[in-house]
């Protein structure tokens, strides 16, 4: 009937108003929850967006260069839970065992599986998560790294590395050395670790200490090794010019600087992203280890 039909239509026309009436309230409350949460980054320095940091800042909205700013900010977090100061400590004091070696080369040592890691992690060979509370110190969580980090690939990959420096520098004590720095990276690594390192590819038994459950007692026993790098290489070595002087130290501050800054730092925000930073900035490292050594020579006192 017609009547039933203008009240149909009205009914209907009414309950659309009300739809859009409450799916504009709606917006406007996901806009206030989207400036809160905004907010909260900016106070925090958490990323709200997955794979990315917004604004890391206080009291700066997020304009072109913050944003840059927070990019920058971001990869510095990420190189600094990839590094643990402790092997370049033990690279640092190896120079007085082998004085014919680059420290660059030392490090690179000592580093070893950490050079090989972020490549496989790339390549989705081996896995890695952020597991905020993972442990105590670091927000990686491991899943799978058996080519990089188990105990045979290791030493495998170190004795391989060892004999091609042999080889080419001509200097058996270097190569002995590069195989023991390479190493030590797994036997620091299963100091710090909680039990995820294997000892071999496949189904083997995970191990680690767990030093990082501890904040206090990992940053004491890594700080104090660095320390000690640091005299026993100062102590061997001295400056040629004002670059083997200030660039030496200025590593060595850089170093201690992000390493301490962890702290404070956000986690990563992908395991991609941790790869990426893992290679770039480990070349970047080595490389000034390689220009610092170049400008320093053995101590006429040492």
């Amino acid at each position: 009937m017609p009547g039933t039909g203008f009240t149909t239509g009205k009914i209907s026309t009414i309950g659309s108003c009300g739809k859009n009436e409450i799916s504009g309230n709606r917006k406007k409350r996901e806009r206030k929850n989207q400036n809160r949460t905004s907010e909260a980054g900016i106070r925090s320095g958490q990323p709200n967006v997955p794979g990315r940091l917004v604004v890391c800042v206080p009291g700066i909205a997020s304009s072109r260069p913050v944003r840059n700013f927070c990019v920058a900010s971001e990869n510095a977090a990420i190189f600094i839970r990839l590094m643990f100061i402790g092997h370049f400590a033990v690279a640092l004091a190896a120079k007085r065992v082998a004085p014919q070696t680059s420290l660059g080369t030392l490090f690179a040592a000592a580093q070893l599986p950490d050079v090989i890691w972020p490549l496989l992690v790339l390549s989705g060979v081996e896995k890695v998560e952020i597991h905020p509370g993972d442990t105590a110190f670091t927000p990686l969580n491991f899943i799978s790294y058996p080519w990089s980090h188990s105990l045979l690939m290791v030493t495998l990959t170190g004795t391989v590395a060892g004999l091609l420096y042999a080889a080419k520098a001509k200097y058996p004590t270097g190569g002995f050395v590069v195989t023991l720095l390479a190493v030590s990276h797994w036997l620091l690594d299963w100091i710090s670790h909680r039990p995820d390192l294997p000892l071999y590819p496949g189904a083997s038994p995970l191990l680690g200490l767990g030093l990082w459950n501890s904040i206090p007692s990992t940053m004491l026993i890594e700080g104090s090794m660095f320390l000690v790098g640091i005299g026993l290489y100062a102590s061997f070595t001295q400056s040629k010019d004002r670059i083997g002087r200030y660039a030496f130290w200025s590593l060595m501050i850089f170093l201690a600087a992000i390493y301490s800054a962890d702290r404070f730092s956000p986690p990563p925000s992908s395991a991609e992203a941790i790869g990426w930073v893992g290679v770039v900035g480990t070349g970047i490292l080595l490389a000034w280890a390689e220009w610092v050594d170049r400008h320093r020579g053995i101590s006429l006192t040492a």
